[in-house]
């Protein structure tokens, strides 16, 4: 009797599936490298956003101050009785900051503040902070800090 010999060729089962493990394994992988890098990006550009924002509030600080040191206490305080051109004419302590979202702690909602320090009347310090919630939920900041004086 004859027996026949078969020619195996292909793959098996098994090795069909260890190959597609190891293929759903790096697609994982991929996806949440991907994820990772569009929250990344995100992020970097909420903080450019912030960034700019913070830097421009700062900018129009730097202008008032070329006129008088305490136009900036004045225009720049929580305080609307003392504006310079009347009550509520002043921009005041806080600016929003448009498409950044406010933390949830945050009292008056809006994202962007001003804080003078005048103790020295001769030297203002000028913070200009921007807080807001990151693309993970995290509290985000961007502190810029200046120091005024006469010219």
């Amino acid at each position: 009797m004859k027996t026949m010999r078969r020619d195996v060729s292909g793959f098996s089962l098994i090795e069909l599936m260890m190959a597609m493990t190891i293929l759903a394994v790096a697609l994982l992988a991929l996806m949440a490298g991907i994820t990772h890098c569009i929250q990344q990006s995100e992020a970097l550009q909420q903080y450019n956003l912030a960034m700019q924002a913070a830097q421009s509030k700062l900018e129009e600080i730097q202008a008032v101050s070329a006129e008088d040191l305490d136009a900036v206490v004045t225009t720049y305080n929580a305080d609307p009785a003392d504006d310079p051109d009347g009550e509520g004419t002043a921009p005041g302590s806080v600016f929003a900051v448009t498409g950044l979202i406010v933390t949830d702690d945050d009292a008056d909602g809006i994202a962007g503040e001003v804080l003078v320090d005048d103790t020295d009347p001769d030297l203002l310090a000028v913070t200009v902070q921007v807080v807001w919630q990151g693309p993970t939920g995290a509290q985000t900041d961007v502190t810029l800090l200046t120091l005024l004086t006469h010219q």
